[in-house]
């Protein structure tokens, strides 16, 4: 497959890149990690990013302002998105030829030739392995993207679907030399806002008698913090931390945006059924939903409570 992928890339001057909205690491990990590799390659397709820019990582890349006419003749790539509902840029449709690489459990079928491993543990490991499948000159930025990818996907390589490859792409994104210290400062340091944020989290949310911890972010605290529910949503992981809690969930809403975000992740319970059950979806420990229900978020919150308390009365805890 990745032969054919690479294979396919050549046949096209113009190549546009694209991921899911409200991205994280993983899909900026796929866009400009293949935007490098092409670049250095293939010098001479031009080659676009598209979607919404986030200021938060624009270390690893800044989106180019693609126009509709651009996908004339195009070849579109799309990362790390299993429905073409989230897809972020518009007339990607009228491309050429379509290709999707992504690790998520399939959801819709909605490209030409669609790549789909849903063992990897980011689609960043994918793209890295395609360019050590093809041999392909791996420059710096190509490897700190890529590299940033699969860290943060794998919350630094401490969950998800490792595997001995995974280990061996990211000492092969290693070899190149990038900063890694540097990479790793990005990530880290937090604003002074964030901060306080977090320490709010961790005092305010609420667990259930069967590990089940949730914290409601409206758009007053949000507000407070001059925070985005995408950047606090971010955040989730800061429950995942604490002895007893099985599965965790951020709730969140902006102020001028009648849609609530739901990130809920777990320590191995599979919870991407119950989102997919409220409109969502994700993966087996990583799945989220949106919803313009604060009713909704505690039906599914209770759900969640089941699933956990089912669990441990199977395990006999």
């Amino acid at each position: 497959m990745t032969k054919q992928i690479w294979d396919k890339i050549k046949e096209y001057s113009t190549v546009i890149i694209l991921r899911h909205i409200s991205p994280d690491g993983d899909a900026y990990g796929v866009q400009f990690g293949l935007k490098h590799l092409i670049g250095a390659n293939l010098p001479h397709i031009r080659v676009l990013t598209g979607g919404v820019s986030l200021l938060d990582l624009n270390y690893i890349g800044i989106c180019d302002d693609v126009k509709e006419e651009d996908y004339r003749d195009a070849l579109v790539i799309i990362g790390d998105c299993a429905n073409a509902e989230r897809i972020d840029g518009s007339g990607w449709e009228k491309g050429k030829y379509k290709i999707k690489i992504d690790h998520h459990p399939f959801y819709e079928q909605y490209a030409d030739l669609e790549w789909i491993d849903d063992v990897a543990p980011s689609a960043s490991e994918m793209v890295a392995k395609l360019a050590l499948d093809n041999n392909l000159q791996v420059t710096k930025e190509a490897a700190k993207a890529l590299f940033h990818g699969m860290v943060t996907d794998t919350g630094r390589f401490l969950y998800g679907n490792l595997r001995p490859e995974t280990f061996l792409l990211a000492n092969f994104l290693m070899t190149t030399g990038f900063n890694i210290e540097q990479l790793y400062n990005n990530l880290y340091q937090r604003p002074m806002n964030i901060i306080k944020f977090q320490a709010f989290a961790l005092s305010n949310f609420t667990v259930t008698d069967n590990g089940v911890a949730f914290l409601k972010l409206t758009p007053d605290i949000l507000k407070e913090f001059l925070i985005t529910k995408e950047k606090a949503n971010n955040l989730v992981n800061l429950l995942g931390r604490i002895l007893g809690i099985h599965i965790w969930a951020f709730c969140s809403q902006d102020e001028n945006d009648e849609f609530i975000k739901i990130s809920i992740r777990s320590t191995g319970l599979k919870i991407n059924d119950l989102a997919t059950k409220y409109g969502g979806g994700g993966h087996h420990r990583a799945a989220g939903v949106k919803t313009n229900s604060w009713h909704t978020v505690d039906a599914l919150l209770n759900d969640l409570n089941l699933l956990a308390k089912n669990i441990n009365q199977s395990e006999g805890k």
